[in-house]
Order: C-alpha cells, then sequence, then structure tokens
C-alpha cells in the first residue's frame, strides 16, 4: 500500500495535536478544582452552571473531577493512538486512519477553507488578534 504525503502527515498532525490539549486542559481543570476545593462548569452559552464544593458536597464534587478526568485520559489516549499512526506508516491501518481523518475534516469544512492550512492560519491570526487587544 502507498505511504501518505508528507502534506496529509501534517494534515493529520495539525488534527491531533489539539485533541491533545484539549485533553491536557481537562487535567488542569480537574487539578485546579482539587487544590481551590471548588468544582464549576458553566455550557458555553451559560445555559448549564453546575457548581460543587468539597466541603457542602463531596459527592458532586468529586463526580465532576472525575469525570474531567475521565474526558481528559479518554481525548488523550486517542490522540496518543492517532500519533502512533504518524510514528509507523508503513503500516496499512495507520494510512487508512490519517486518510479517513483528513478527508473527513476537508469534508466538513466550509468550502473557503478547504485546505486546512488555512483554516489553521486564520484560527492563529484570530487568536493572536485577541491576545493583543
Amino acid at each position: 500500500m502507498r505511504s501518505t504525503s508528507p502534506m496529509r502527515n501534517l494534515r493529520f498532525f495539525l488534527i491531533t495535536v489539539p485533541s491533545m490539549a484539549v485533553g491536557a486542559l481537562f487535567f488542569v481543570e480537574a487539578w485546579q478544582s482539587l487544590q481551590v476545593g471548588i468544582f464549576t462548569f458553566t455550557s458555553r452559552r451559560g445555559f448549564i452552571h453546575f457548581s460543587a464544593t468539597q466541603a457542602e458536597s463531596p459527592i458532586a464534587f468529586l463526580a465532576g473531577v472525575a469525570a474531567f478526568v475521565l474526558f481528559g485520559v479518554l481525548l488523550c489516549s486517542v490522540s496518543v493512538w492517532q500519533m502512533s499512526a504518524l510514528l509507523r506508516p508503513a503500516r496499512p491501518e495507520s494510512n487508512r486512519m490519517i486518510e479517513t481523518a483528513v478527508s473527513s475534516i476537508e469534508r466538513e469544512a466550509p468550502s473557503g477553507l478547504k485546505p486546512l492550512w488555512v483554516g489553521l492560519l486564520v484560527v492563529v491570526v484570530c487568536f493572536a488578534l485577541y491576545a493583543a487587544a
């Protein structure tokens, strides 16, 4: 079976790294909750707000922290499994995984942002403008 192109591998790498970063953020949030003793979760639009303190409701607090740790472990383990595909490019399963992931992302991307690197550039520029403001 033919191997994937270096650009496809780079695109797959750019898909995998943010997934690992989100998993690490779940670990950081769980660690901060353990240090402070307060677990809070607010949905993106603010419809759901959950807060539990270690002193008042220890079961809810530990359940929230455990959920964040579980999501972190899940995301990081999937990311490590995907990264192993980049380290073993000769295996047909690795090539299939890379091709499937990149083609599904390209299919779901808006037509103006088909190349993933252009989309990444837009995100980086927006983040830099936000950080500078």
